[in-house]
């Protein structure tokens, strides 16, 4: 992992100089990004049928199996957000092996566990919270999930599904980049693994 070793207050993330407990507040547009982030997955106040049937026909193209298709879309994006959190605890676990875990035995909920476990092994506060923020989503995405198929058969809408769709392939994407970036020989080892 890539941490900063230096002990001086600027070199400390979130910290404000010349005191090493204080931490400094979160941005105005960060803490709007997080509330916003965790809205439930919901149609626009002044949504109609119409609406609803032309921005799905925009983004996929209208068909008689729209709803079908939409549950595949998500099992999918569900599926490629399991296999980024496996390949992530893979990755870590290979590094440490000592706590090697049984990841292909286990639910998306305890994926994201062991995920943050070995995440929050490191030092730096900027390493951990860029998987944080990804992870948290993940935790939320999956009870939206879980409370929209509840209701699958009786909503007309579109829109709250394939959002759900997307936002769970976006996150999932965005905790693979973040592997990426952070850790120079993760795409060597999805080589060799994969």
């Amino acid at each position: 992992m890539k941490n900063e070793s230096s002990d001086s207050p600027s070199s400390k993330p979130n910290t404000i100089a010349g005191s090493s407990d204080r931490q400094q507040p979160p941005t105005k547009w960060y803490l709007q990004s997080i509330v916003n982030s965790f809205s439930p997955l919901t149609v626009p106040t002044d949504w109609t049928e119409e609406k609803d049937l032309k921005t799905y026909d925009e983004a996929f193209g209208l068909s008689e199996t729209c709803r079908s298709d939409i549950t595949a879309s998500i099992t999918q994006s569900l599926e490629q957000a399991n296999r980024t959190l496996e390949h992530g605890i893979r990755y870590f676990s290979s590094r440490d092996p000592v706590g090697l875990m049984p990841v292909n035995a286990s639910n998306l909920t305890e994926k994201i566990g062991w995920f943050t476990e070995l995440v929050s092994r490191s030092n730096d506060i900027k390493y951990i919270n860029r998987f944080a923020i990804g992870l948290a989503r993940l935790l939320w995405l999956e009870s939206e999930r879980k409370r929209l198929i509840k209701y699958h058969s009786q909503e007309k809408w579109l829109f709250p599904f394939w959002n759900l769709a997307d936002v769970f392939e976006a996150t999932a994407l965005s905790i693979e980049e973040s592997l990426s970036c952070e850790h120079d020989d993760y795409n060597s080892f999805l080589e060799r693994v994969s």
